[in-house]
């Protein structure tokens, strides 16, 4: 069996791990706005950001709410990230269909949990989700390009 097509599994990793970065810096903003500005944003405006000062009343459930969030976050980009090297990496076909079906599960989470969000914190992560979801699109073309191969090899 031949391994993925390198164009497209490289292609496919990288934007995965790009859209990991994209959202480690989301995160980082957002809670660097969170703690050292002392507000916490919930929603866009028009164009701003719309905060409310943090105070010692709302400051442990918004803690506690913004690590929910992000290790929850987190963690579907980084198993999309680990799937899309699995993927390059898988021999056979059932492997290489399991390791797609968890990247694109973990995109279609992400775009779960980050459009219904898109007018508040949501709307940082949108650069993320995007490159998250084409990088599933890759994936699947990396996917049927990868079977065709090794169907015809056989």
């Amino acid at each position: 069996m031949k391994r993925l097509e390198p164009y497209y599994g490289r292609i496919e990793l990288y934007a995965a791990l790009a859209a990991l970065g994209l959202a480690v810096i989301a995160g980082v903003y957002l809670t660097f706005t969170t703690m050292v500005e002392k507000e916490a944003c919930y929603g866009i405006s028009g164009a701003k950001v719309v905060c409310q000062p943090l105070t010692g009343a709302n400051a442990v459930e918004t803690v506690g709410r913004l690590l929910v969030i992000l290790s929850i976050v987190f963690a579907m980009y980084a198993a999309s990230a680990a799937a899309a090297w699995w993927q390059g990496r898988a021999q056979a076909p059932d492997a290489r269909l399991t390791a797609y079906m968890i990247l694109l599960t973990c995109a279609l989470t992400v775009f779960g949990i980050t459009f219904p969000a898109i007018s508040g914190v949501g709307f940082f992560f949108i650069p993320s989700m995007i490159v998250l979801l084409l990088a599933a699109g890759i994936g699947l073309a990396a996917l049927l390009r990868a079977n065709r191969a090794g169907s015809t090899a056989r």
